[in-house]
C-alpha cells in the first residue's frame, strides 16, 4: 500500500508571526526556571515548505541543472526536454502572460532549468527511472504544473500503478494544476514514470502541451532536521497580550521537507509555551527556543524580549535609525505647567515636557487625559493630528497614551493633541462584540506642540504612520518571516516580492467587512490585518505599505473611486509601480498556496483594467466596475497626506 503524506511547500507562513508593536528597551529582572513543552509537528492546514536538498539520507534529488535530462540519475525518456523560464516566455510571448506567473513558481530563477514533458498527439510522453533498488522505506516527492486538454492526462506510475492524476481536461477548455506531491515508497525494487499522455488528439496553440517537473527527490523514511519556527529575528515584551504574543511551531522534517508525525520537546529559558505553541516572556533579554526529538534538535530564530511596551529609545526603519526628541526648548508642560485643563478635561504630559521640541524623526507622546464632567462622557478618546505644508495625519488613542508621532512632512510640524468622540465599527468573534474600524469622529481644542525634525530622510513614504506602521513589533517581525533567507543584499524587487508572496499566502479577504451596512468591518490598519489575519483592500495594502517600509522600500496607499478599492504605489530604484496584493490574493481562504502575479510591480495600472469584466472572471469577483480605471481618478488616501 503507498501513503500520500502533506508536502511543506513555499515559504512559512502566517501565525508564526504574530507579534508586538513599538521599539525594544530591554531591561527589567527577575527569573524564570527553563521549562519544556511536547507539541505534535503537524500543523498541515497552516504552515508549508519545500527545501529538497543533499543529505546522507538523501537517495537522490534531480532538480534538473545540467547539459542533459540524465546528467545526475539514470533516467529514460521520450519527448522530454530540459527547459528555462527564458525559454518558455520566448514560445509564449504575446499569448498567454497568466501561464507565465504561474508556472515561475516553479524556478529558482529565470535561467534555472525545469523538465518539460511534452503532450504527444494520441501517445504517451515520459521520463523513468527503472529497477531502483531501495534498501529502507522511502518517500518520493516532487513539484509539478500540467496543463491538461480535453481528454490529455498527467501521471506518476510506481511498479505499474498509477499514483497521482493531475487535473483531467474536458470539451475545449483547459485544467490548470501546480502542486507537490509526496508519496511513501517502501523497501525493495522499484521503477518510477512520470507520463503525459494525449488520448484525443486535441491541442490548444495559445498554451503550452506539456508538463513541467522539477526537484525529485527520494529520502529515506527518518528525521533530518528539527525546524523551529519563527526562524527570523523577533522582538517580544513581557505583557503582551494574548493576540500579540509569538507562536512556535516544530517540525520534524525528512531531507525533502516534509514532516514526520512525531511530537517535538520545545525548551524555553525565557517563559513558558503553552500547548498550542504560545510563548509568554517573563523575563527580559536575548534567547533561542530549541526543539528536540529523537536526539536531533533544532533553534528558532533570535528572540529579544524588552522589559516593557515602551516607546522610549532609538526606532530603526527601513535601514534609518531615528532617535526621537533631542531637546525641549519651549513652555514646560511638565513642571512649570504640568497640567493643560479646559472645560473639556485635563492633560497630564510625561512627555514631551514642553510646548516646542527638537526631534530626530519622531516624538515620544506620553500621558493621560482626564474628561471633565462637563462633557457627559463624549470625550472618550484622544485624537492627535501632524500637519505640516498642508498635509496632516493623525493618530487615534486610548485616554491613557503612549506611542511615537513621526514627522514626515518636512522640517516644522504642529502636532495637536485633543480630547476626542471616536465612532466604531463593531463585529462579533468568539461571542464578544469587538470594536471595529473607524468610522468618523469629533473633537474639541486640545495643547499644540511645535515639532522641528532634524532627521535628513525627506521621503513621506518611508516614515511609518498610524496606519502603516512599519516601527511597530507586529510588522516587523511578520516582515522579517516573509524575507526570512533572502541575502543581505538582495534586490528591492526581490524584497517586494517576498512581501507580496507572503501576504498573499497567508491572508484572505474579509467578506464580513464589506456586507451592505458595513456594520461589521474590522480595523484595516497594518497591525491589526496581522492579528486578525484577515482584511478588506484598505488593510492589504496598508500591510503592504507598512511591510514595505521597514525593509527600506517607498510604498504608499491609493485609491480609485470608481473602484471604491485601494492597492499601492511602490519605487523600486526610483522607478514608480504599482502592485495589487489583494487581487493578487484570488483565494478566500488562509494558507492558500496559490498567488498570481497580474497585478505585481505594474507601470501602467489602467491597462490591466482595459477588460474589467476579464479581470473579476479570472483574478476577483469581490469588486465590481465599469469601464477602466483613469490614473486621474487616483489619489492619496483621503487625500493629502492622510493614510499615507
Amino acid at each position: 500500500m503507498k501513503k500520500f503524506v502533506s508536502v511543506l511547500c513555499g515559504v512559512l507562513l502566517f501565525a508564526v508571526s504574530l507579534l508586538v508593536s513599538c521599539s525594544h528597551n530591554v531591561g527589567g529582572g527577575g527569573s524564570y526556571t527553563e521549562s519544556t513543552t511536547t507539541l505534535k509537528t503537524v500543523d498541515e492546514n497552516k504552515y508549508k515548505f519545500y527545501q529538497p536538498k543533499d543529505s546522507p539520507d538523501t537517495v537522490f534529488w534531480e532538480d534538473f541543472e545540467g547539459s542533459s535530462i540524465n546528467e545526475k540519475n539514470n533516467w529514460d525518456f521520450r519527448s522530454a526536454s530540459l527547459t528555462t523560464l527564458s525559454d518558455i516566455r520566448s514560445d509564449l510571448a504575446g499569448k498567454q502572460p497568466q501561464f507565465i506567473s504561474w508556472v515561475e513558481s516553479l524556478f529558482n530563477g529565470a535561467d534555472s532549468q525545469v523538465i518539460r514533458i511534452e503532450d504527444e498527439i494520441l501517445d504517451t510522453s515520459y521520463i523513468k527511472y527503472d529497477n531502483l533498488n531501495i534498501t529502507e522505506d522511502c518517500y518520493l516527492t516532487f513539484r509539478y504544473f500540467y496543463v491538461a486538454v480535453r481528454e490529455s492526462v498527467f501521471r506518476v506510475v510506481l511498479d505499474g500503478e498509477d499514483v497521482v492524476y493531475s487535473v483531467k481536461g474536458s470539451g475545449s477548455s483547459a485544467g490548470f494544476t501546480i502542486r507537490t506531491v509526496s508519496v511513501e515508497i517502501p523497501a525493495g525494487t522499484t521503477s518510477i514514470s512520470f507520463e503525459a499522455e494525449n488520448t484525443n488528439g486535441y491541442q490548444f496553440d495559445t498554451w503550452p502541451n506539456a508538463a513541467f517537473i522539477d526537484d525529485i527527490t527520494l529520502v529515506y523514511d527518518k528525521i533530518s532536521e528539527i525546524i523551529v519556527t519563527p526562524r527570523s529575528s523577533q522582538k517580544t515584551y513581557i505583557g503582551c497580550p494574548d493576540k500579540e504574543k509569538i507562536r512556535v511551531q516544530a517540525y520534524a522534517v525528512r531531507a525533502d521537507g516534509t514532516m514526520i508525525d512525531k511530537e517535538v520537546s520545545l525548551s524555553s529559558s525565557k517563559g513558558p509555551i503553552d500547548n498550542k505553541g504560545y510563548f509568554t516572556p517573563k523575563i527580559s533579554g536575548t534567547f533561542k527556543i530549541s526543539g528536540t526529538c529523537d536526539g536531533i534538535t533544532g533553534e528558532s530564530g533570535e528572540i529579544t524580549i524588552a522589559a516593557n511596551n515602551s516607546c522610549e529609545g532609538p526606532c530603526t526603519v527601513g535601514g534609518i535609525t531615528y532617535r526621537g526628541i533631542q531637546s525641549d526648548n519651549g513652555t514646560s508642560l511638565s513642571s512649570q505647567n504640568k497640567t493643560y485643563s479646559n472645560y473639556n478635561g485635563r492633560f497630564d504630559f510625561d512627555y514631551p515636557r514642553t510646548d516646542k521640541v527638537t526631534a530626530d524623526g519622531f516624538v515620544r507622546i506620553k500621558g493621560k487625559f482626564t474628561p471633565s464632567t462637563l462633557s457627559n462622557g463624549e470625550l472618550d478618546r484622544v485624537l492627535i493630528t501632524v500637519e505640516s505644508g498642508g498635509k496632516e495625519t493623525v493618530y487615534i488613542c486610548d485616554r491613557d497614551f503612549d506611542l511615537r508621532v513621526w514627522l514626515p512632512f518636512g522640517r516644522e510640524h504642529k502636532i495637536t493633541v485633543n480630547p476626542a468622540n471616536i465612532n466604531c465599527f463593531s463585529y462579533t468573534e468568539d461571542g464578544k462584540v469587538c470594536e471595529g474600524d473607524t468610522r468618523g469622529w469629533f473633537y474639541m481644542s486640545g495643547v499644540t506642540i511645535t515639532a522641528t525634525n532634524t532627521n535628513s530622510n525627506s521621503n513621506i513614504l518611508t516614515y511609518p504612520s498610524w496606519y502603516c506602521q512599519a516601527d511597530s513589533f507586529v510588522v516587523q517581525n511578520f516582515t522579517n518571516e516573509a524575507l526570512y533567507g533572502l541575502p543581505q543584499n538582495a534586490s528591492a524587487e526581490r524584497k517586494f516580492k517576498a512581501i507580496h508572496d507572503y501576504i498573499c499566502l497567508n491572508f484572505y479577504y474579509d467578506y464580513d467587512s464589506v456586507i451592505p451596512n458595513n456594520s461589521h468591518r474590522k480595523k484595516q490598519d497594518a497591525v491589526s490585518a496581522i492579528k486578525n489575519k484577515t482584511a478588506v483592500c484598505e488593510g492589504y495594502a496598508n500591510l503592504t505599505a507598512a511591510m514595505a517600509r521597514y525593509a527600506g522600500i517607498p510604498s504608499g496607499v491609493v485609491v480609485s473611486n470608481r473602484l471604491n478599492h485601494a492597492w499601492n504605489r511602490v519605487w523600486i530604484n526610483g522607478t514608480e509601480l504599482f502592485c495589487d496584493t489583494t487581487w493578487d490574493d484570488p483565494d478566500d481562504e488562509p494558507y492558500s498556496d496559490y498567488i498570481s502575479y497580474k497585478y505585481f510591480l505594474l507601470s501602467d495600472f489602467d491597462g490591466v483594467n482595459k477588460d474589467h469584466e476579464d479581470a473579476n472572471q479570472h483574478i476577483d469577483s469581490r469588486h465590481a466596475a465599469s469601464g477602466p480605471v483613469h490614473t486621474e481618478e487616483l489619489s492619496e488616501l483621503l487625500k493629502q497626506g492622510y493614510l499615507f
